[in-house]
């Protein structure tokens, strides 16, 4: 550090040592050194640093993989949610119109775009509306 200092005191500014390793994963990257010592780095240091970055590395990828799981249960979760609601509202078309299948998802999306909606937006609210009504009786 007196180097350091002596460096500043000069008005000049601090050469500092950095050192960069390349850190191997999914999107690259390094993990740079930074020392006050000019003589920092030796075959040692940067030994003990490859190692470091490389486990580095290996815990960012497998956190990145979890999270790119997580993402995915999420949209398959939702997916199965609005299938569900999706099924439940053709099943009331199909109860009320005596109608096919297919002819009940047409319908809906008929509504949906009339309502300026999602097919899933337009079944929840007619699911909703019928537990709504069949409460009521």
């Amino acid at each position: 550090m007196a180097g350091l200092d002596r460096r500043r005191a000069a008005g000049r500014s601090p050469q500092l040592p950095v050192h960069g390793l390349p850190a191997h994963a999914a999107g690259g990257g390094a993990l740079n050194l930074y020392a006050t010592d000019s003589h920092a780095f030796d075959a040692d240091i940067v030994a003990v640093a490859q190692a470091f970055a490389s486990y580095a590395t290996l815990a960012m990828a497998n956190d990145h993989l979890n999270n790119v799981q997580v993402t995915l249960s999420q949209h398959v979760d939702a997916a199965m949610d609005s299938e569900a609601v999706i099924e439940q509202a053709k099943g009331i078309i199909i109860g009320e119109r005596h109608c096919t299948p297919d002819q009940a998802f047409a319908g809906l999306t008929t509504m949906a775009r009339a309502t300026n909606r999602t097919v899933r937006e337009a079944a929840q609210a007619m699911v909703e509306r019928t537990a709504e009504t069949a409460g009521q009786q």
